[in-house]
């Protein structure tokens, strides 16, 4: 099961890059608007909130369902696949291919 958790992860970590930064850690991962890497307060406050926000807003309105914030992450399941990660990307690059 963690190694399944572990490829899943970092197939959706590796394919979200191009869009953010991807902060992961086996099956939990955040994809910040951001370039730099989070590691306190201050990189965390430099983040764009908005735009992550716009994002959780297009997501849900797909049907994809990640937390509201770009603070918390977001946890992958057996019951993903690459189906599900397929969607996943294609729904954040549609957001991103209309800004």
């Amino acid at each position: 099961v963690y190694a399944r958790l572990e490829r899943t992860g970092a197939r959706l970590e590796a394919a979200l890059a191009e869009f953010g930064r991807v902060q992961r850690v086996g099956a939990m991962l955040t994809l910040f608007c951001g370039d730099g890497v989070v590691r306190n307060y201050d990189d965390a406050a430099s983040v764009d909130t908005d735009r992550y926000a716009a994002l959780f807003r297009h997501l849900l309105a797909e049907g994809i369902y990640v937390p509201p914030s770009q603070f918390e992450c977001l946890f992958v399941a057996t019951s993903h696949g690459d189906a599900e990660v397929d969607q996943t990307v294609a729904a954040v690059a549609s957001f991103f291919a209309g800004r």
